[in-house]
């Protein structure tokens, strides 16, 4: 057997004694590649199932399934936490947006949502919600009703909050129609 590198003569050693170059065939190099090949693709796949998850966790959707479960539990605390107050100024404060909520929601029991696909432009987005309530009426006997809105997402900070706009009812939900609904 010859040294690859240097041509001389070695018996069965691992490396030339002449220029201590190994004496291992080259094969093994085309072996390292197509393991760090491998390992380039498997993190390029990670990566991409990361983002893809990341997207699937950031979404206008995902946050009006937190707001509606908010809802669904009287967790008005996490609603606040969940809307993007759009002027500082006219920002309700906290307690008093509790309060409120509180009141209102004396008369309404959600008992279903659905949540339909969001509709993203830019960093604003719509999600479609069709809402099932029992309202209260006068007399404490419930009525249950059944209403479609749109709930206007905003981007802010890295996370999809909801937008208010109170002329279209509380919360931005698009005044859902659950006097006289389905």
């Amino acid at each position: 057997m010859q040294c690859p590198t240097c041509g001389t003569d070695i018996a069965e050693a691992t490396s030339c004694p002449n220029c201590a170059a190994s004496t291992r065939p080259r094969t093994r190099r085309s072996n390292n590649l197509a393991g760090v090949l491998a390992i380039v693709l498997l993190l390029a796949a990670a990566g991409g199932v990361a983002f893809w998850y990341w997207n699937k966790r950031n979404s206008p959707k995902v946050a009006v399934e937190k707001l509606m479960q908010a809802a669904r539990n009287r967790d008005w605390k996490q609603i606040y936490d969940l809307v993007a107050w759009q002027d500082p100024q006219k920002k309700i404060d906290e307690r008093t947006f509790v309060t409120l909520a509180s009141a209102i929601s004396s008369n309404y029991t959600l008992e279903d949502y659905k949540i339909g696909e969001a509709k993203t432009d830019g960093d604003t987005a719509t999600v479609p919600v069709t809402v099932t309530a029992t309202v209260k009426g006068l007399f404490g006997a419930g009525t249950k009703r059944t209403d479609s809105a749109d709930v206007r997402c905003r981007w802010v900070s890295g996370d999809w909050k909801i937008e208010p706009f109170v002329k279209l009812g509380f919360l931005g939900f698009g005044a859902p129609n659950l006097s006289g609904g389905k």
